[in-house]
């Protein structure tokens, strides 16, 4: 198998595990779905950045010889220390630091990647991650799989979100 073949069944195996993940959650009630909404969003993080990213032929035939890279993956960040918490309060910050500052000058704040409201938009960070070179081919792997997990799917009716009241 090439380097791009291991990296890819190691992604079909992640997807397949998430979408297990996923139907189980579907099939609990709303209290506990919340209560996994942590893990889920942690477990698709970890499926993109496999998307977009390769391993070596070590490192990904390493993942597939695991019954659950996912899960295994999953717990191996949970042990980690981030700067999660400082990232969020430091964007809390920065944003209250732009109302105030377009307060004052009396022009509404953009967020980046936002139309400031005069046709313009704030370029977005550029993300220091090594990034694949090619055209993503594993982004069309996902949509295959999507598609086909979504025939399998009973059609169920989406609930309406509730609106949020406005005091």
């Amino acid at each position: 198998m090439t380097n791009e073949e291991k990296n890819t069944a190691l992604y079909e195996k992640v997807f397949a595990e998430q979408e297990t993940y996923r139907k189980w959650l579907l099939d609990q009630p709303p209290e506990e779905i919340l209560k996994h909404s942590y893990e889920y969003v942690v477990r698709e993080d970890i499926l993109l950045s496999l998307e977009y990213h390769d391993l070596t032929n070590a490192q990904a035939e390493a993942l597939l010889k695991s019954p659950g890279p996912l899960a295994d993956i999953f717990k191996e960040f949970e042990q980690r220390e981030t700067d999660y918490m400082d990232t969020v309060f430091d964007t809390v910050v920065c944003r209250a630091n732009a109302v105030i500052k377009a307060e004052a000058r009396q022009q509404p704040a953009a967020l980046p990647g936002t139309d400031n409201g005069m046709g313009h938009s704030q370029p977005l960070p550029k993300d220091k991650a090594k990034s694949r070179t090619d055209k993503k081919p594993r982004q069309s792997v996902r949509e295959n799989l999507q598609k086909a997990a979504a025939k399998q799917a009973p059609s169920t009716e989406k609930k309406k979100k509730p609106e949020r009241e406005v005091r």
